[in-house]
């Protein structure tokens, strides 16, 4: 998740990200952490659907909008005709909390631990 946080500081690539993962699995000699885009949205249960990238201009700050996926193209400003390519295109990442509470909320573990909370808690208020 640190090196999610840290993509997303730096606006890294996901080839970036992913080459961070792999030298961590190298340094322990071992795989600690996902070593895949796939494997560590499986691993942390999420998915690209979540992902929403707000990309602006570096030089101007025009917000260009909503995106779910960066363009590859690269993004022209039309305020300041500022021109950027990827990796340096402008960007933070917000994540649709509907989507990974509906996604945690479905984990049949989660519901066994919920329905297990309850449970001692209606116990408590019968004994009280």
């Amino acid at each position: 998740m640190m090196t999610l946080a840290l993509g997303v500081e730096e606006s890294l690539s996901w080839k970036t990200i992913v080459g961070i993962l792999s030298m961590i699995n190298t340094l322990f000699e071992n795989d600690v952490v996902p070593s895949s885009k796939y494997k560590l949205f499986k691993s942390l249960k999420l998915s690209e659907d979540i992902l929403v990238y707000h990309v602006y201009c570096r030089d101007c700050h025009h917000y260009f909008g909503a995106q779910h996926k960066l363009n590859k193209n690269g993004l022209q400003c039309p305020i300041c005709d500022n021109s950027e390519k990827p990796p340096d295109i402008s960007y933070f990442l917000t994540f649709d909390i509907s989507l990974q509470l509906k996604s945690i909320l479905e984990d049949p573990k989660v519901q066994e631990i919920f329905l297990a909370n309850l449970q001692d808690k209606e116990n408590n208020e019968i004994n009280v």
